[in-house]
């Protein structure tokens, strides 16, 4: 970082330039590379230094190499193990259809993929801190994550009842906290299916630790939607 710090004072490069390749290398590594890339581009749009490209073409690199790496670590969902064997047909598939929702978006943070398969929906958000369908929620969590890159969900069980499944998760920000039923937050989530699509959601949240009792006050008045919370 010095290093870099020394070259732009130098040869005279823009500040606003510094503190952003700056703040990049001093971010955790995250699976939102989109996000990241999205506003190094538009922050560099203008620049034409030959060095800057060279440098910011490496430090792109090297983002994307550990990003791959570190998707690898994201929580699995143990559908097998959390099944139940008196669900009928229907309801297996809407289990089915919601881990792999889940899995791709709370722990995959796979933005694209749900954006792929998911986007077909109406989608009714009940929770009222998020934004109503699903662009709106996933651009909620691309910027939530790249804050909070091991944010992930820990399901622990789940349920279906005809056209309602219900996971009972752990979520927690740091990949230490994992499994640590002190941190995080503990969350109930309702999805309604219909046709084969997801169509709805409600979710009840319990804070876990100080920092998430601090962090829900602070956002539990940030209405996004009209919905209503039933």
């Amino acid at each position: 970082m010095t290093l870099i710090a020394t070259t732009y004072v130098r040869h005279g490069l823009p500040k606003s330039a510094l503190v952003r390749i700056l703040c990049l290398l001093a971010k955790p590594v995250t699976n939102n590379y989109h996000g990241y890339h999205m506003r190094l581009k538009a922050n560099f749009a203008t620049e034409e230094h030959p060095m800057l490209k060279t440098l910011i073409a490496t430090l792109l690199l090297l983002v994307s190499t550990l990003t791959f790496a570190a998707g690898k670590d994201a929580p699995k969902i143990h559908f097998d193990e959390l099944k139940k064997p008196s669900w009928s047909e229907q309801e297996l598939s809407n289990a089915r259809l919601v881990t792999d929702f889940v899995q791709n978006l709370m722990n995959n943070h796979n933005f694209d993929y749900v954006l792929a398969h998911y986007n077909d929906s109406t989608y009714v958000q009940h929770n009222r801190n998020l934004p109503d369908k699903i662009p709106g929620l996933v651009g909620f969590l691309q910027e939530f994550v790249a804050d909070y890159p091991d944010y992930s969900y820990d399901v622990k069980h789940i349920y279906a009842d005809g056209d309602f499944v219900i996971f009972h998760s752990h979520a927690t920000l740091d990949k230490d906290h994992r499994g640590n039923d002190q941190k995080g937050m503990n969350i109930i989530d309702t999805w309604r299916i219909e046709d084969g699509r997801i169509v709805e959601h409600w979710d009840s949240i319990q804070a876990l630790d100080l920092s998430m009792r601090l962090y829900s006050l602070f956002s539990g008045g940030d209405i996004q939607n009209d919905n209503g919370v039933f």
